[in-house]
């Protein structure tokens, strides 16, 4: 069992989990590129909850050394809401560097994936403030991430 898997001390893990899982997004393609640690750092200052954040950026180092997958962390992530958010945030850390690489759109498509066959995330989708085609989910999901 991973020393990531259990971590009861939080009172929010599908929240931990959402930020844990983008740490290991932005080491997945080997490499750590100066616009996603600005990205990560300032997105886990701003965004994640004051009891997460320094545990959150001790980890961000130790990722180097002792990588984690995101298939294997996305399963605790069990609030619809931060699926769709790690999908955002994986998008715009995706892009940051100019550059995505196919191990990246790889963990991108499977968090996608996952997205689109739930359906509870479907669902939040489908109420968003914005027009969702239902017959266009591609198209729709790509306004999404750019509108946000």
């Amino acid at each position: 069992m991973s020393r990531f898997t259990k971590m009861n001390n939080f009172e929010n893990q599908s929240e931990y989990y959402k930020y844990r899982t983008l740490i290991c997004l932005a080491h997945v393609d080997g490499r750590l590129m100066k616009e996603e640690r600005e990205f990560l750092e300032s997105h886990i200052t701003e965004h994640a909850s004051e009891n997460i954040q320094g545990r959150l950026l001790e980890e961000f180092t130790d990722d180097i050394f002792n990588p984690q997958t995101p298939e294997d962390l996305y399963g605790y992530i069990t609030e619809p809401e931060d699926r769709i958010d790690l999908l955002r945030m994986a998008f715009k850390l995706f892009i940051a560097d100019g550059h995505v690489d196919k191990r990246e759109q790889k963990s991108f498509d499977f968090i996608k994936k996952e997205i689109l066959e739930n359906p509870e995330t479907m669902e939040i989708l489908r109420l968003a403030p914005y027009n969702w085609d239902a017959a266009n989910v591609e198209e729709s999901l790509k306004k999404f991430l750019l509108s946000t």
